[in-house]
């Protein structure tokens, strides 16, 4: 049977697509499907309209079959790629991005990796490389784009199974520190912060040099605007039985004693808030986390949400 056979090659919505396969049990599109004509016609669109059409795709179960379709779809003309990555940069930046602009990553499933924003001329159109290059070139200049940029470049400094196509190690990291710089730009120590940690979290350990300008640059915003700072490191987590304790998120200095000694130097220790949080890094020392009255867990938790939200 031919739409069954082993050569025929899956694109989404066909039958011998996985997940296509329930709109052929129940004779028609499910309520999370988007109509292949629909999705074409989105294609059709320019980008303002693409982008108003993809914010409201974030608040549908259709995202998944958004997703789905586009990863499948191939086209042949350097124009359609081009901008076939513009738009997977757009939705990874309007997907991972909080109202106040920090960074967020959700789950891989619901994002274009670099792996997929590339396989559009990674199949048999090599030739379309250094032209592709220059058009995502041109994509770093654009600030809407930079969270999308983070997370293609991210998934490449990850345990990566290839390199990249399209750029060099050397050329990403140089790419990733410009971004970095942008952000700086926008003079929010908690942005800034989102998109720090975010890599710490995920940068292969062999990369960890390359990341010192970047946490030199978190360390001196951090210790410019510590009040911005220290909102957005306290966390919590759960404890060896089932209950709430806190910690500390990963911090740019050497120890958590250095960020304590900074603390106790500043205008902002001498206030009530400052002398809170003192308070809660002498407890916590070098421990992997503490347990804190509710009332003071609420006072500092609390304080750490309200000005992230």
């Amino acid at each position: 049977n031919t739409l069954w056979s082993s050569n025929r090659k899956r694109r989404a919505p066909q039958i011998n697509d996985l997940p296509s396969l329930g709109r052929y049990f129940y004779r028609s599109p499910l309520a999370q499907d988007i109509l292949e004509a629909d999705f074409l016609s989105f294609l059709g669109l320019d980008r303002e309209g693409k982008a108003a059409w993809m914010y409201q795709q974030t608040l549908l179960s259709s995202q998944d079959s958004f997703i789905h379709q586009l990863k499948d779809y191939r086209d042949t003309g350097l124009e359609g790629a081009e901008e076939r990555i513009w738009t997977m940069l757009y939705w990874n930046s309007i997907r991972s991005s909080s109202r106040s602009g920090e960074f967020r990553l959700p789950h891989k499933e619901y994002l274009f990796p670099g792996q997929d924003i590339e396989r559009s001329v990674s199949e048999g159109r090599q030739a379309l490389l250094p032209q592709l290059k220059v058009a995502l070139e041109t994509f770093f200049s654009d600030a809407s784009l930079i969270p999308g940029l983070w997370i293609y470049i991210m998934s490449w400094l990850e345990q990566s199974p290839r390199p990249s196509a399209i750029f060099t190690q050397d050329e990403l990291l140089e790419k990733l520190t410009l971004l970095f710089k942008k952000v700086v730009e926008k003079n929010d120590v908690s942005v800034l912060y989102s998109y720090w940690v975010s890599l710490k979290q995920v940068l292969r350990p062999d990369l960890h040099t390359y990341f010192e300008e970047l946490t030199t640059i978190m360390r001196e915003q951090a210790q410019g605007d510590l009040t911005s700072f220290l909102s957005c490191i306290v966390t919590q987590r759960g404890d060896n039985y089932g209950g709430l304790a806190y910690t500390l998120r990963p911090i740019p200095w050497e120890s958590r004693q250095e960020l304590q000694q900074i603390l106790e130097g500043s205008e902002i220790g001498e206030g009530d808030m400052g002398k809170r949080y003192l308070n809660f890094l002498k407890k916590l020392g070098e421990q992997e986390f503490i347990h804190i009255p509710e009332e003071e867990a609420s006072i500092i938790y609390n304080w750490h949400l309200f000005r992230r939200s």
